[in-house]
């Protein structure tokens, strides 16, 4: 049996998290904690490693992990930290993984069993409607534009990636989503 991984930043979220879905599906699998912070590329390839460690397949791959309304500032490597976060993580985390799942689609029965779902939102109507990816303006922290901006941006490329890897990779079903407002952290930033 496949055990389930759930990624975070933090281990008592994703421990505290496990236990909830444990309470629900009291007879779900157990699931395995791995370090990933989505700012870091160099956490993101150990969360990688870290993975194939103990598995070589992988069936589904939910990238709905952000920030939004964040002050100015940038990821590990430089890039606007909604941008670096929301996109480029997911999108080099996707890319590591392509190999394998890949190479699980291949063995899967029915075609096309393996899932790349990208969260996304309807705050893509924020992300300028021309030149929305200006790396330069990418690779600093962008103050001068306004946080809805920055997060409508981030969005919009994950929309992109998903539709990239859909013509890219059909053995593979990649879509996007706005997963709709839920109750999360994700507004934490956002002044009342």
């Amino acid at each position: 049996m496949d055990i389930p991984d759930l990624p975070a930043r933090s281990e008592t979220n994703s421990v505290a998290a496990a236990e909830e879905i444990h309470k629900v599906v009291p007879n779900a699998a157990p699931i395995t904690y791995i370090n990933l912070d989505l700012t870091s590329f160099d956490s993101i390839t150990q969360a990688v490693k870290d993975f194939h460690d103990h598995s070589e397949s992988f069936h589904i791959l939910v990238s709905n992990a952000g920030i939004m309304a964040t002050p100015a500032g940038v990821t590990e490597e430089g890039y606007e930290i909604h941008f670096g976060t929301n996109h480029l993580g997911h999108a080099l985390l996707t890319k590591l993984l392509l190999p394998t799942l890949k190479k699980t689609a291949a063995a899967s029965s029915p075609p096309r069993e393996v899932r790349i779902v990208n969260g996304a939102s309807s705050a893509k109507a924020s992300s300028p409607a021309s030149d929305t990816y200006k790396f330069d303006k990418l690779k600093t922290d962008m103050a001068s534009t306004s946080t809805v901006t920055r997060y409508g941006i981030s969005k919009m490329a994950n929309i992109h990636h998903a539709r990239a890897l859909s013509r890219r990779h059909p053995e593979i079903r990649s879509i996007s989503l706005h997963p709709g407002v839920v109750n999360t952290n994700l507004t934490n930033g956002v002044v009342a």
